[in-house]
């Protein structure tokens, strides 16, 4: 992906609408301004469909003061909106104030939103593979007010990406030999299951009970890695097809907080990983083999490439920041 899209992969601009909140009052005191947010999402890409944030319709959001306490005069938000678009509120002049955004699918209803301390609740029981509205994005802005101003905010997604393809090539032998894989599944250990958004920190992880995403058709859209990272996106030996993809939040405890103040945004790694490939007819293959000490970091992609289907299994295992470039697994192998 070229790096001078912002982080890499799926470029965001944030463009103003005119929409505002109706309900604000139509007069303020001369202590009072009206503060807008222009809200982006990082992503699109127009000729993707996964990951381009275009699913994302629902918004939370609620305001906090600078020492993290809820504002419980002032309203939460929750809405059906499109994205980008303006949010403005009326606040106190000369006071600093924390705001805690959320947008995800609608359709989702893998987690529960908590706007009295703006916590995520992660559910992965009973939910399927390459589920693309599983996608969401978060962001949490301190300010302070000083006359009437608009801030853009750019909200980014609070999970990995993994993904797993294989080379053409790969999928054409297993095709000729009758095997055409139809549907996958995964099982993960150690995925966080809920989500601080004022702080970013993460909850406890599912460390004895196993996420399992159920089997479900796999993504029929074009894959493309730009492995050698050489901006070439025409090589073939860096087209893929697609055999998974899943969203985990990562279980990141650091307690060290980045430079925007917030914690869980590190690269770790998950010790275990098994998927099961299930062709149209005859046996599912399952794959686990080297799946060892897979690197994994908020908001970016780790894609796990590689001749699977048929005969010996060779893999590079990558994260594609969603939008700075890619590592590789073992780091030695960097072609295709």
């Amino acid at each position: 992906m070229k790096k001078n899209l912002i982080l890499g992969m799926f470029a965001a601009t944030l463009l103003s609408t005119s929409c505002t909140n109706e309900d604000l009052a139509t007069s303020q005191s001369e202590n009072d301004v009206q503060v807008s947010f222009k809200l982006g999402l990082e992503g699109g890409i127009a000729t993707r469909a996964i990951s381009d944030g275009t699913g994302a319709d629902r918004l939370v959001y609620a305001v906090f003061d600078e020492n993290g306490n809820r504002i419980s005069t002032i309203a939460a938000v929750d809405k059906t909106t499109s994205f980008p678009t303006t949010e403005s509120i009326t606040l106190a002049k000369g006071q600093t104030y924390k705001m805690a955004f959320w947008a995800q699918d609608s359709d989702c209803d893998a987690y529960t939103v908590n706007t009295n301390d703006m916590t995520v609740a992660v559910n992965y029981a009973a939910d399927v593979n390459n589920d693309e509205t599983r996608d969401a994005f978060f962001k949490t802005v301190e300010f302070t007010v000083t006359s009437s101003t608009s801030i853009n905010v750019e909200l980014k997604r609070p999970f990995a990406q993994i993904n797993v393809g294989v080379y053409q090539d790969d999928w054409d032998a297993a095709v000729a030999s009758g095997i055409e894989i139809e549907k996958s599944s995964v099982v993960i250990k150690n995925a966080a299951t809920s989500l601080n958004l004022l702080t970013g920190a993460v909850g406890e992880e599912t460390t004895d009970v196993e996420v399992s995403y159920g089997s479900e058709a796999i993504p029929a859209e074009a894959f493309t890695v730009d492995v050698n990272k050489d901006g070439d996106f025409e090589d073939e030996n860096e087209k893929y097809v697609w055999l998974s993809m899943s969203y985990i939040l990562v279980a990141d405890h650091d307690a060290t907080a980045d430079q925007n103040g917030l914690l869980g945004t590190d690269r770790t790694t998950l010790q275990e990983l098994q998927y099961t490939f299930t062709p149209k007819s005859g046996n599912p293959i399952v794959f686990s083999e080297g799946l060892t000490s897979v690197p994994v970091q908020r908001n970016w992609r780790t894609n796990i490439l590689g001749k699977i289907l048929t005969g010996d299994i060779q893999f590079n295992i990558s994260i594609d920041p969603t939008y700075d470039g890619d590592i590789f697994f073992p780091e030695t192998q960097t072609e295709g």
